[in-house]
Order: structure tokens, then C-alpha cells, then sequence
């Protein structure tokens, strides 16, 4: 069992860090190091986390509703909630901590 949890890190972790490096270099005032990397995958990791999760329940509840059955289409637009997710967590958390260091 633990070998899927390093197996889902290094899986979801190496695009999320790819996506942080590209963030980090092109947004003025973000700089690229470890810390700063390490922050955004962490907060890519729970961002897709909570976002695949609220979009899940939320589409079950209303398909449920609809009378929708889950197609092969869906995948696709869940790979673009985890994308989303993961950028708004990774660039969420660095710009918090970006603001707690400037505060102190």
C-alpha cells in the first residue's frame, strides 16, 4: 500500500512541480527555489485534492438529478479540474506565504 502513495507523488507530483517551476519563473516578485517548489506542490497536491473532490460530489448530486450516467468525456474534464486545481492551490499557498514573510 505504500508504494502506491510514493507511485501517486511522484506521479502527480513531478507535473505539478513542472507547472510550479513555470509559475515561480514568470511571476515577477516569485522567486525560484526549493522552499518555493516544495510549497507549490504541496498546495498543487491539495488543491486537485479539494477541487476533483467538490466537482465529484457536486456532479453525482446533480447527475443524480438529470439522469446523466458517466461517460469517457467526463475524464477529460476532470484531467482540466486537476490542472485548475492544482494551480489555484499551488499559486494560493506560495502567495500566502509569500505575505506571512512580508507581514513578520
Amino acid at each position: 500500500m505504500w508504494l502506491y502513495s510514493i507511485g501517486v507523488l511522484f506521479i502527480y507530483g513531478a507535473p505539478i512541480a513542472l507547472l510550479g517551476l513555470i509559475n515561480l519563473a514568470y511571476i515577477p516578485g516569485w522567486r525560484v527555489t526549493v522552499a518555493n517548489l516544495l510549497v507549490f506542490v504541496f498546495g498543487g497536491l491539495l488543491g486537485t485534492f479539494v477541487l476533483y473532490n467538490l466537482v465529484a460530489w457536486i456532479l453525482r448530486h446533480v447527475s443524480g438529478d438529470w439522469g446523466i450516467q458517466g461517460r469517457q468525456a467526463n475524464y477529460v474534464a476532470f484531467y482540466l479540474i486537476i490542472i485548475v486545481g492544482s494551480e489555484l492551490g499551488g499559486a494560493g499557498l506560495i502567495y500566502l506565504k509569500s505575505r506571512f514573510r512580508k507581514s513578520s
